[in-house]
């Protein structure tokens, strides 16, 4: 018989083996993951199959917006500027005004002085450099009601005398003034009519102002107007009182109450881009597809993308071919290959870059949805694409467009009922920037498999289901 210790140290000695044994059995386990374990539990309409996807070689074509509403947008914009990509970009606007209040006057009332008033927030440019600004009579009535909507191509050469009724040089973000002619002035203190109790008569006896600037041969710059606080001021006096004090009536410009209406008139001219780096007129509004193509933005050049449909049909009919019914899109990002040498370019301009079904009509995609504050005159999207620097690379998420294609569903967020011919193509997407001007250049090499830096991507992850 062995002795007791020498049976203790054997059985010690098999349980190190069988521990080691379990440990082995663990490691095994962990490296060789068997995903289907359970598998056979879930049952068959149950099961899903998780899907990434890259798609490419899409078609994109430049083409120019010439037509979009500029009357709702709460602010008008004023001045020119000349970048290298898109040439050169002039801003005029036509505002009517009406007073701030309803008692006006008192009784044998003089005029003592006229002021314009224009306020401005810097909106791209050098906002250090003065700008010339010419202000013209609006001699003939335009149509002033809550939905009547002005175009940023609207002709105003009928409406507006050509000879200016004064002319003042402005600094951007500060309150400028200049003196007006009393003559200007003097019919506004014609009350017959009911003219001060009703906004449409009032405007239909004055009619408003447009406001232009002189060209600048550099990079210019244009500015927000803020019409609350641009309008006229005009310093009177009552004479049939005692001690006449001067007093002053304030006309405002405000379009987002009453009746006022303010549009910003917008005029381009891309023979002015740089002849190396600029767009070309031969690329622009071609059936042709392009392998450079640009986006500008305020009724300029957008980009045209063909997602093809053939694509995603693929995609169905493979899911169908094996037995999924449904498929479930988690992520979708669209990736485009930014041309610009100059980053803070970019920054101005790409973050703000929207994606619309229709551009001209404010047709947003629901991922970039705009809302646009005119308290704030800016506007925000609900989601904002991101920049790699380094690769001169901006993303998109369009999750809930591509979604909408395999639910075969507009993804607009127009609640619009006037029959829109985009609103149901999905497959076509116009990339704008939503509210500067500098041009973006996106250049791409479609059929160069080994140049996947310069495509246009579009990457799907998603679940099929059955």
């Amino acid at each position: 018989m062995a002795p007791r210790g020498s049976i203790l140290k054997f059985m010690l000695k098999k349980g190190l083996v069988a521990s080691a044994l379990c440990v082995a059995v663990s490691m095994v386990s962990c490296e060789q993951v068997d995903y289907n374990v359970g598998g056979d539990l879930v049952p068959d309409n149950s099961k899903m199959t998780f899907v990434a996807d890259t798609l490419e070689n899409f078609n994109a074509y430049t083409r120019t917006v010439d037509s979009v509403a500029t009357s709702m947008l709460g602010y008008t914009m004023l001045g020119n500027t000349t970048t290298p990509y898109v040439g050169s970009t002039d801003f005029s606007f036509i505002s009517t005004y009406l007073p701030n209040t309803d008692s006006l006057w008192g009784t044998n009332p003089t005029i003592d002085s006229v002021k314009f008033v224009l306020r401005t927030s810097p909106a791209g440019g050098d906002s250090l450099l003065p700008q010339v600004v010419y202000i013209n009579k609006v001699n003939k009535y335009l149509e002033s009601f809550m939905d009547t909507t002005y175009y940023s191509n609207f002709n105003f050469a009928d409406y507006v005398d050509p000879n200016p009724i004064a002319v003042m040089t402005t600094i951007d973000s500060s309150v400028n003034k200049v003196n007006l002619p009393i003559s200007f002035a003097k019919p506004l203190l014609d009350t017959t009519g009911q003219i001060y109790q009703f906004d449409t008569l009032f405007l239909k006896k004055h009619f408003g102002l447009m406001l232009s600037t002189a060209k600048h041969h550099t990079e210019g710059v244009y500015s927000n107007v803020i019409l609350a606080s641009s309008g006229i001021e005009v310093y009177y006096r009552n004479q049939n009182v005692p001690t006449p004090d001067t007093l002053m009536a304030f006309f405002t410009m405000e379009n987002n109450q009453r009746y006022n209406t303010s549009f910003t008139m917008i005029k381009r001219d891309f023979t002015t881009a740089d002849p190396v780096i600029g767009v070309n007129d031969a690329i622009i509004n071609t059936e042709e597809a392009q392998s450079t193509v640009y986006v500008q933005g305020q009724a300029g050049l957008l980009t045209k993308l063909d997602l093809k449909k053939e694509y995603f049909d693929a995609i169905k009919e493979s899911a169908k071919l094996k037995g999924f019914s449904t498929i479930v899109i988690s992520n979708a990002t669209l990736t485009l290959p930014v041309v610009d040498p100059t980053p803070a370019s970019m920054t101005r301009s790409v973050p703000r870059l929207g994606a619309y079904y229709d551009y001209a009509a404010y047709g947003y995609l629901s991922d970039y949805y705009m809302a646009i504050s005119a308290e704030e005159n800016d506007s925000s999207t609900s989601y904002d694409g991101t920049l790699n620097r380094a690769k001169n690379r901006y993303t998109m998420d369009i999750t809930e467009h591509i979604q909408s294609i395999f639910m075969n569903e507009s993804s607009s967020t127009s609640d619009d009922e006037v029959v829109n011919d985009k609103k149901d193509n999905l497959y076509v997407i116009e990339l704008a920037n939503a509210v500067g001007i500098n041009g973006i250049k996106i250049e791409f090499l479609p059929n160069l498999s080994t140049l996947d830096a310069t495509k246009i991507e579009l990457n799907l992850k998603y679940v099929m289901l059955k």
